[in-house]
């Protein structure tokens, strides 16, 4: 069976990381399964993963994305909230997946103009589409109008504040365009599928839930002790890591770093009296001094060392309020390392209370700041139980087969 993964790209950014990550999986752990991956933006050196063949549509997609970008920011210029698409301008990359015959079109993430919304109603081939975030199911939104996991959507799986006619408009054209198209849903947690299967545009549609595969660079033992003297902690420092592939910013509500900030105000006052230090990862121009020592490490995109500093900390935070899956989750877990946060979205899938990790109340930040104090001084026997927790439930082999199974499911209802 061909499976041709889309995507914009094939490393930079969560969404492609983990849309690789399945590519690799598939080709090493599972034989009748060939994947292949079609992107707009390459950076891998893998030689399965292919670009626009065409200098003119690559030309043509470039116009149109930035049309896609300039219009959706007109037609949504009310709303604070940064990623809005439309993806209503064809690029003919319909033609490009034709000519690759594949069996099974896996979307991934596809915005900025990467394949428009009646492209997909035309494939004529069935769709398995794994939601990154919740686009395929909204209007111009990546994520809900109302920043709050309870209030996302009204019973009938509409907006409860509808942000303006055109988002409105754009998810009863996407709903209209995919009724009878094949699609499969592959929600990355429970609440991503309950969203899913309440929109009108997943309604009548198969769903899934599917994690992230792990990348193998964060699951090799490594001497947390040396690596802690390399980044100049004592041993009896305790280390909290914060951040990301994206920023550690109170601007972004969705992320929770507005709540973690206020969390970390109330900590500082309960172990005014231990060697409490911050480590961050990611772009922090938009946060506030930290009431600890800090140590900023900016962007990283070599695995191996944010492996390494994933299991120098104590534990991980990760405060997001919305979250479809979270490798930032389930990478310190696979390094031994646990992780804190709100009881709510892919959150309540993945960190189970006492277990690896703990579960705050949310949006108790005071809860917030216990859960962190409480992990700081009981978390280290939560080590190892994190490592075979993470193995066991999305290493690469597991996923793969999941997967497969999903793409067999998929075809044998297409026979039908």
């Amino acid at each position: 069976m061909r499976v041709l993964h889309l995507c914009y790209a094939d490393q930079r950014g969560g969404a492609a990381r983990c849309a690789y990550r399945i590519h690799c999986a598939l080709r090493e752990h599972v034989d009748d399964v060939d994947s292949m991956m079609l992107v707009i933006k390459k950076n891998s050196c893998d030689k399965d993963v292919l670009t626009l063949a065409s200098c003119l549509k690559r030309v043509v997609r470039s116009v149109f994305s930035l049309l896609d970008r300039k219009l959706a920011k007109f037609l949504a210029a009310h709303d604070v909230y940064p990623v809005h698409s439309l993806n209503i301008f064809p690029i003919g990359i319909s033609d490009e997946i034709r000519r690759h015959n594949p069996d099974i079109v896996h979307l991934h993430w596809v915005s900025g103009a990467v394949i428009s919304i009646q492209e997909i109603a035309s494939l004529e081939i069935p769709v398995v589409w794994t939601l990154h975030d919740l686009w395929p199911i909204l209007g111009a939104r990546h994520h809900p109008e109302k920043v709050d996991p309870y209030l996302a959507f009204s019973d009938d799986g509409e907006y409860v504040v509808s942000p303006n006619k055109w988002s409105r408009w754009l998810y009863q054209y996407k709903a209209k365009s995919w009724a009878e198209t094949p699609i499969t849903f592959v929600s990355q947690c429970q609440w991503s599928r309950e969203m899913a299967e309440r929109s009108k545009i997943g309604r009548g549609h198969a769903h899934a839930v599917i994690g992230c595969p792990l990348d193998d660079s964060f699951l090799i033992s490594m001497d947390r002790k040396a690596i802690r003297k390399d980044l100049e902690y004592d041993d009896d420092d305790l280390v909290i890591l914060i951040g990301g592939s994206g920023a550690v910013s109170r601007l972004n509500e969705t992320k929770g770093f507005h709540y973690l900030f206020e969390a970390l105000d109330i900590l500082a006052r309960m172990v005014d009296e231990y060697p409490v230090c911050i480590l961050t990862i990611g772009n922090d121009q938009n946060a506030p001094e930290f009431p600890f020592k800090t140590k900023k490490m900016g962007h990283i995109s070599d695995n191996r060392r944010l492996a390494k500093l994933y299991s120098a900390a104590d534990l991980v935070v990760v405060p997001s309020v919305m979250e479809t899956f979270g490798q930032s989750i389930t990478e310190p877990m696979a390094c031994g390392t646990p992780v804190i946060a709100f009881d709510v979205t892919s959150q309540k899938d993945l960190v189970e209370d006492g277990i690896n990790g703990y579960l705050a109340e949310f949006p108790n930040v005071e809860d917030l700041a216990l859960k962190i104090k409480l992990g700081l001084f009981k978390g280290n026997k939560l080590r190892k139980q994190c490592r075979v927790d993470a193995v066991s439930r999305w290493s690469q082999n597991i996923i793969a087969k999941q997967y497969a199974k999903v793409y067999q499911e998929c075809r044998a209802y297409i026979r039908r």
